[in-house]
Order: C-alpha cells, then sequence, then structure tokens
C-alpha cells in the first residue's frame, strides 16, 4: 500500500501515525513489530521523543516505509533542524546536498560550455571564414616547357622579332599548343600560380585567376548550419543559467 500523501503533517510522529491508521494497525500492534513499549510509541507519535536511530529503523520497516518517504513528506525546515538528530535522516540529507551540488555543477559548467562555444560557432558560419563562399575559377591555356616562360600564352608575342613569318609561325605553334583546363577553388592562390601537369610531369601549367563576379559567390548550406547551431548553443546555455537560479537559488 502506497504511503499516503502527507504534506499537511507537521511532524514525525503525526506522520507515522497516519501511517499506521492507514495500514489499520492498533499501537499495541506496531509496538509490538517494532520492539517497544505502547507508552513508548505513543510518546513518539505525540512528538514528546525523538527515537533511537535503531528505534527509527525498525519503525519504517514495520510500516513499509523508506527515509526518503520521510523526508520528501514532512516539511524541509522540520526535517532540516530536528530530525537530522536521527543519523539516517543525516546521511540521507548529506548525500541528497552532494547529489544536489553535483548537479548544479553540472548544469552550470554544460551552460557556461555552451555559451563560450555559441557565439565563436555563429561568427564563423556568419562570416564564412572557415567555409568561404567565394570560388575563384583558374584557367590554364596549355602545356609549357621548363625552359619557356610561365606567362607563355599571354605573352607569346614578345618573344618574336619585328617578323610577320616568325609572328605567324608562333601563333600558330600556339594556338596547336591550346589545351584550356579549368578549375575552382575556394583558397585565392593569387592572380597566377604554376602547377607541375598531372599527366605530362615535365611539363607545367599556369594557372590565371579570372574576375570575380556574382557568379562566383555561391551559397554553402554549411554556414547556415553553424549559425543555427551557434544560435541554439546560446538558447541552451542560458536556459541553463536560468534553470539553475529557479532549481537551486529559492
Amino acid at each position: 500500500m502506497e504511503p499516503p500523501n502527507m504534506h499537511e503533517q507537521q511532524s514525525l510522529g503525526s506522520y507515522l501515525k497516519s501511517r499506521r491508521q492507514q495500514l489499520k494497525l492498533s499501537q499495541p500492534e506496531l509496538a509490538d513489530k517494532v520492539g517497544i513499549e505502547q507508552s513508548f510509541l505513543s510518546k513518539l507519535e505525540n512528538e514528546h521523543s525523538l527515537p533511537s536511530t535503531d528505534t527509527f529503523r525498525r519503525w519504517l520497516n514495520a510500516l513499509d516505509l523508506t527515509v526518503d518517504n520521510i523526508v520528501h513528506a514532512l516539511p524541509s525546515a522540520y526535517v532540516t533542524s530536528k530530525l537530522r538528530q536521527i543519523s539516517d535522516i543525516d546521511q540521507f540529507l548529506v548525500r541528497q546536498q552532494q547529489h544536489t551540488f553535483a548537479s548544479r555543477s553540472r548544469l552550470l559548467t554544460w551552460s557556461a560550455i555552451a555559451l563560450s562555444l555559441s557565439l565563436p560557432i555563429f561568427y564563423v558560419g556568419y562570416s564564412a571564414s572557415v567555409f568561404p563562399t567565394t570560388q575563384y575559377e583558374y584557367v590554364s591555356q596549355g602545356l609549357i616547357e621548363p625552359s619557356e616562360s610561365a606567362m607563355l600564352y599571354s605573352n607569346w608575342h614578345v618573344t618574336v622579332q619585328n617578323n610577320q613569318d616568325d609572328f605567324i609561325a608562333k601563333r600558330q605553334e600556339i594556338y596547336q599548343r591550346y589545351d584550356e583546363r579549368r578549375r575552382l577553388s575556394f583558397t585565392n592562390r593569387g592572380e597566377y600560380f604554376t602547377t607541375q601537369d598531372d599527366e605530362q610531369p615535365l611539363m607545367r601549367r599556369t594557372w590565371e585567376r579570372q574576375p570575380v563576379n556574382e557568379a562566383s559567390i555561391i551559397t554553402r548550406p554549411v554556414n547556415g548550419l553553424l549559425q543555427g547551431i551557434g544560435l541554439g548553443l546560446l538558447v541552451i546555455g542560458l536556459l541553463g543559467f536560468w534553470r539553475e537560479r529557479r532549481l537551486y537559488r529559492k
């Protein structure tokens, strides 16, 4: 049988007396179960005396109760000021305080972590500093031999003397060697850079950056996700501190 809701009771004796009546036990019957005199049980129920730890344990056992039932059924001020004289209740309250302190510390710690991470994560998404939104296009016009200028395809006409035949021949050569490749990068590697060709390692390619336009700006969902995570952590952190005040600062 579940113990009754006894929040209106103001003392240990009155609570346990109500429990005895709920179980339909007489004082003599309960005194016999606890192993004490009926007169002493009467004193306990009328709050004229407090039980020893051993008597308290037998009393609760006879009524099928626990220390937890007692602590949560009676006013906390009464339990703290008077019943701590009973060893089992004092130990229960100490464990309860330790648990409360640990829970409060965890709540404050995780709330602080959430707040400390919220703004940096939001800023990373907002500024696109880690995941840039500007995509740079680089174009290579063809292969370049090691002895040739890196800007061969842009400045080939400079190498030709004022000879029409040489100019036409060089232009034809450049057109025949023309092999355009394009690559996209979120990293700005400057106006141009040179790399070794993947297919012909002895040859090189010069990559020239193209003008940035509206098409170069793209949307990266990860930045929106980071902003959302940052705002979410901010809310969690603030709610954590609010909850801590509500639960532990009464």
